[in-house]
């Protein structure tokens, strides 16, 4: 497609459930398997594999206000500017859960999600294997909104610039709650995680170990940043 949603395009305040379905092999300028803009709903089940973007959301892409729920999702090898595997933005609020985020590309941002201005839900997931060629392996978190990482697994991602793991910046301040950080790399600070500019993430009962990076290779803080640490190691 030449516009928006390869797969999928789902709008105007449509209450959608999707269950069981694959979206593979798809391509868009945003949101190369689909792209959901102001809808609300469900997505279980689904495989989102193989998906290109030229701008945002390689696997997927929700925006403007959504409200959904998704679970037992694999998103595997997508790519896309910013968001290689899902881009949540524009105060759309998802909870996704018992998922795994794998194998995905950004040119930019977010190798496995690009989470700009929401205040999301990420549990239990496996974040493993993603890449972005500036910042945020695993996770990019930008711009107001404090998401919520619990139980999950970010593992073997990679950001050249910072943020092997997760990267957080312009004013965002995450909840990582017992999860495994481990094994991450960057060429440049933080190869677990990277705070920039005005961010505060809360990191309670985790495990930050065996990252890389040329500088920091667990955790870094950048200009007006700093971490509250509790139970960590």
């Amino acid at each position: 497609a030449t516009g928006w949603g390869g797969g999928l395009y789902a709008g105007g305040e449509a209450v959608v459930v999707i269950d069981q379905c694959d979206f593979t092999a798809n391509s868009s300028e945003s949101g190369g398997g689909f792209l959901m803009s102001g809808v609300s709903g469900s997505m279980t089940n689904c495989l989102v594999d193989g998906n290109q973007a030229i701008d945002e959301g390689g696997g997927g892409l929700f925006e403007q206000f959504c409200n959904l729920s998704l679970s037992d999702m694999q998103i595997i090898q997508n790519s896309a500017n910013d968001g290689g595997g899902l881009g949540v933005t524009h105060f759309c609020d998802i909870d996704l859960v018992d998922s795994v985020i794998s194998g995905n590309s950004a040119v930019n941002a977010g190798g496995g999600i690009f989470n700009f201005e929401t205040f999301s839900t990420y549990r239990r997931l496996r974040i493993v294997g993603n890449t972005a060629g500036f910042k945020g392996g695993g996770i990019l978190a930008r711009i107001l909104g404090d998401p919520l990482i619990e139980n999950c697994l970010i593992m073997q991602n990679h950001a050249t610039e910072g943020g092997g793991g997760i990267s957080c910046i312009e004013g965002v301040s995450p909840e990582i709650l017992h999860c495994t950080i481990d094994r991450n790399s960057t060429h440049g600070f933080g190869g677990g995680i990277r705070a920039d500019n005005l961010c505060y993430p809360n990191v309670v009962n985790s495990i930050i170990w065996r990252n890389q990076a040329t500088q920091q290779t667990g955790i870094s803080r950048g200009p007006q940043s700093d971490f509250q640490l509790i139970h960590v190691v």
